[in-house]
């Protein structure tokens, strides 16, 4: 499980912050949180389609984020996870403890036996010179 303190967001954060958190987070993802409590999940998609909507970069994230997240607890098995995750099409996967506090994020790719190079840009496994 990986630390989720580097991709966490407070829900008054602008999109220009959400994108600069996405950013430099490696799992394509922030994590909306308010006293340890996971309020939701904004990905870049999330982004693009308020834009769409005419949204701005100096507008709250308040409706971009998903609300109801899928999210796993302390007690599954890390192969019951990543299961999980791949069953729902996702890579990200926020753990909650019993009283539902934030404890990490678990990231499919680091189950999947990838080579480091790709996890952090799955468009590398089609450059040419892996091929």
């Amino acid at each position: 499980m990986r630390n989720s303190k580097k991709i966490s967001i407070s829900p008054d954060a602008t999109i220009k912050e959400a994108i600069e958190t996405i950013d430099k987070g490696v799992m394509q993802i922030a994590l909306v949180v308010k006293n340890d409590c996971l309020l939701g999940t904004i990905t870049d998609g999330d982004i693009r389609r308020g834009f769409l909507n005419g949204r701005s970069l100096a507008d709250k994230i308040e409706g971009l984020y998903n609300t109801k997240p899928l999210t796993g607890t302390l007690d599954q098995a890390h192969e019951d996870l990543v299961q999980l995750a791949l069953t729902r099409g996702i890579k990200q996967l926020p753990i909650l403890d019993d009283a539902g506090k934030l404890i990490g994020i678990e990231y499919v790719d680091d189950y999947l036996g990838l080579p480091e190079k790709f996890k952090f840009n799955p468009l590398a496994i089609f450059s040419s010179e892996h091929r």
